[in-house]
């Protein structure tokens, strides 16, 4: 099909074109070891921002922060992290040349090219040293064009793995070590799709359609994904609290689900915030209607803010909360040689911080109902930290939070003991509250309102 000079300048790969709701991608056969030495995993990394402020961190200029951390991307990478006795395991499958001991499901690459009009235009580049794929497609045929000076080259790596990158290394130890001449590959191939494009198919793939690390997705989604929702405005939300030197949960969620830095100080995972920040407080379809013996309510009191593009609000709420907890907290236990930041502080780890998220909505509808800002909730901004701390209070001078929690939610930290945990401290601060029910009548009446117009 193709003269000697071609075939000496390029491996030639024949490609069958595939269309899927009006989305074109390509599927063929490839050598491992045309390959092998050109590709990357482009793996999701974080690295966290370490924003400085001047101010307290009560008036931080919210906008201008999360500017900050979009123009400063956590991770240009959306790729699984190598784990090397994966790898191995599988170069290990392979050589021992088993019945059935195949690789036969697709991996997905995607790399950019330049597109020809006729088959034999590749012949225009057969005197030059080129390092660019070339791509032709017509209705009959369809060839991938690799230049052979590439493949020899393991300093330029032009092909990124979507999904497979365990396999992908794993094929390549394995043909390294015994150094196999032949090993062919099934191969998807995205060409000249963008970043934003691969990482949508890398979620889509690795989470719709099989599970991953969750953390994973929320940062994918987060940082690749373009527009807004509620889980990227979560993800940023995350980050400002993790990143900002002053706030409370400095340094303290695990973005991508692990930790990062040698101190190890992470508590909670960027999936559990978000998806616990979500249920609670932001969520489209809430169930009001929760057992009398439990007076945690799922009242979505922020929704409303975000749905009024008004996410700063939001934010500044959640920060000032977090404040005034962290203020309790040292002002209660400082003496006894344990500060917020301290090793001990269970409060930090998924039981303390999911339960106080959960018990949010009953202090925020308490403070307006307070203010008589129920039905005109034009003030929220002025709600401070010192606001919460008056509801706050009875929690920490009522019991010994980390006594409570060492004795009877130590074994567990899933949503049964977290609620368990929140149901407790909202029957302290309930119950402290004269007419609370009256409050919360009124409230959902106006939220409901709100939200149907």
């Amino acid at each position: 099909m193709f003269d000697s000079k071609v075939m000496e300048k390029f491996h030639v790969v024949n490609l069958i074109s595939i269309n899927q709701n009006d989305e074109s991608f390509f599927i063929g056969k490839v050598e491992a070891n045309w390959i092998k030495n050109i590709f990357t995993v482009s793996p999701a990394e974080y690295s966290i921002s370490n924003l400085n402020i001047d101010y307290s961190i009560e008036d931080m200029e919210i906008e201008e922060q999360i500017d900050r951390l979009k123009k400063s991307k956590a991770s240009d990478g959306y790729q699984r992290m190598e784990v090397i006795s994966r790898v191995n395991e599988i170069a290990d499958y392979i050589s021992t040349k088993q019945e059935y001991h195949i690789i036969p499901n697709s991996i997905i690459f995607a790399l950019s090219a330049e597109l020809l009009l006729k088959k034999e235009d590749i012949n225009m580049y057969l005197n030059e040293k080129t390092y660019s794929f070339f791509l032709f497609q017509d209705i009959n045929d369809s060839f991938l064009f690799i230049p052979k000076i590439l493949t020899e080259s393991s300093d330029y790596k032009p092909i990124f793995v979507i999904d497979g990158n365990h396999r992908m290394m794993g094929i390549k130890k394995y043909v390294n070590k015994y150094n196999v001449k032949s090993f062919e590959i099934v191969g998807t191939f995205l060409i000249n799709r963008d970043k934003v494009d691969q990482a949508e198919i890398f979620k889509t793939v690795n989470y719709k359609i099989k599970k991953v690390n969750k953390s994973y997705y929320y940062q994918i989604m987060g940082e690749f994904e373009e527009g807004q929702n509620e889980y990227i405005y979560l993800h940023y939300l995350a980050r400002l609290l993790n990143e900002v030197e002053k706030s409370p949960l400095y340094c303290r969620i695990k973005m991508l689900g692990k930790s990062y830095d040698s101190i190890n100080k992470q508590t909670i995972s960027q999936a559990f915030f978000v998806e616990h920040m979500y249920e609670w407080l932001f969520m489209e379809k809430t169930k009001l209607n929760i057992p009398q013996d439990n007076r945690v309510r799922r009242i979505p009191v922020l929704r409303y803010f975000y749905m009024s593009d008004n996410e700063k609000v939001s934010t500044r709420l959640i920060v000032r909360y977090f404040v005034a907890i962290r203020k309790m907290f040292n002002e209660h236990y400082s003496s006894k040689g344990i500060e917020w930041d301290s090793e001990g502080n269970i409060l930090l780890k998924s039981i303390g911080i999911g339960a106080f998220i959960e018990i949010f909505p009953i202090i925020y509808i308490s403070i307006m109902y307070e203010k008589h800002w129920l039905e005109n909730q034009e003030h929220f901004e002025n709600i401070k930290s010192n606001d919460f701390i008056s509801y706050l209070k009875v929690i920490f001078e009522q019991m010994d939070l980390l006594q409570v929690i060492e004795r009877e939610y130590s074994q567990g930290s899933g949503k049964g003991f977290i609620m368990k945990f929140a149901g407790l401290l909202s029957d302290k601060v309930i119950s402290s509250i004269p007419n609370y029910d009256e409050a919360e009548e009124k409230y959902v009446a106006w939220f409901r309102e709100q939200m149907i117009k």
